[in-house]
């Protein structure tokens, strides 16, 4: 399960939403099935860890995350920072907003294979290294969701991400989307992730309950906010 820890206001409302997943013709997704039983949006809509997801949803919205960019960031692997970026990403997908979900760990992507589009596929890391304006998007995987694989690891990754050509693709998601979620590398790993969460505006610091340490989430809140990153909030996640 996942549990809210704590949540900054940002100084942005949001109006009136409606949550189509609750309803009863939406409670068996057409789309069941086809994704990593992890995906307990789409896996088992009405369940217990749904529920928890559009808490942290609802706790977004209400401190004005709910639009624009957000990168989700843990201080070091195994945080389920993938698994929350997908879930929240569905969640939004669901009231109808405009969701883009970026595959930009570029070091061991992992957002391909929940939504089983993990085969040999050309992703962010190309479209950078090519320097392309239109990156190929997978759309088609639920209603107002599209998806940027990570493509396959390249050997710069850093590179790739503080390139010009990224910026400008973040810039112009963020007029084609009402909110693009980034799923970035673990932070004190990689300056990868300061990066992203810079270009995203925004950053969710994920941590596991049973070994995440205090002074490391606290240090990577630190470090974001000195490269003029906002922080949303820290999340907890508890597995059973």
């Amino acid at each position: 399960m996942t549990e809210v820890l704590e949540f900054e206001p940002r100084g942005r409302g949001w109006g009136e939403v409606q949550d189509f997943a609750r309803d009863e013709d939406a409670q068996r997704s057409e789309f069941a099935g086809r994704f990593s039983p992890l995906l307990g949006m789409v896996e088992r809509p009405v369940g217990g860890a749904a529920e928890t997801i559009r808490s942290i949803r609802a706790a977004l919205m209400s401190a004005g995350f709910g639009r624009g960019g957000l990168a989700l960031v843990a201080p070091r692997g195994g945080q389920g920072t993938t698994v929350l970026a997908a879930n929240l990403a569905l969640a939004f997908a669901q009231l109808e907003v405009k969701t883009l979900l970026v595959d930009a760990n570029l070091r061991r992507p992992g957002l391909g294979a929940l939504f089983g589009v993990a085969g040999p596929r050309a992703g962010l890391a190309e479209c950078l290294a090519r320097r392309e304006a239109e990156p190929p998007l997978v759309r088609g995987l639920a209603p107002h969701l599209a998806l940027l694989p990570a493509g396959a690891p390249p050997s710069n990754p850093q590179d790739l991400i503080a390139s010009v050509t990224f910026a400008g693709l973040t810039a112009r998601w963020a007029e084609a989307f009402d909110l693009v979620i980034y799923d970035s590398p673990p932070a004190l790993e990689s300056a990868d992730a300061a990066l992203i969460a810079a270009r995203a505006g925004a950053a969710m610091i994920t941590a596991r309950l049973d070994s995440a340490r205090y002074d490391e989430v606290r240090r990577v809140g630190d470090d974001l906010r000195g490269n003029g990153c906002v922080i949303a909030g820290v999340v907890g996640a508890g597995f059973a």
